[in-house]
């Protein structure tokens, strides 16, 4: 699946942009909390406490105060079989 998302917000580009990043920024308007900063190359872990979920992020790419690239991490399970 494959989704652009966008949004109006009166604000000036770098503040935005830093509310996306800055972990400490981010609960204030869309997650609940972010474990890091966002950097290319890293693996992020977003919370909803509202819902008690959580979700991953690979971030596969960030232009400073342009653009934001991730994807979600799916999780996989390995299932084993026993032999009774």
């Amino acid at each position: 699946m494959f989704n652009i998302t966008k949004m109006k917000i009166d604000k000036p580009v770098s503040e935005v942009f830093e509310a996306f990043v800055d972990p400490s920024r981010i609960g204030g308007f869309w997650f609940s909390s972010s474990s890091e900063r966002w950097e290319e190359g890293k693996v992020i872990t977003l919370r909803y406490d509202e819902y008690e979920a959580q979700g991953e992020i690979y971030i596969t790419k960030i232009d400073l105060n342009k653009k934001i690239v991730f994807h979600w991490v799916q999780m996989k399970k390995e299932i084993r079989s026993r032999s009774s």
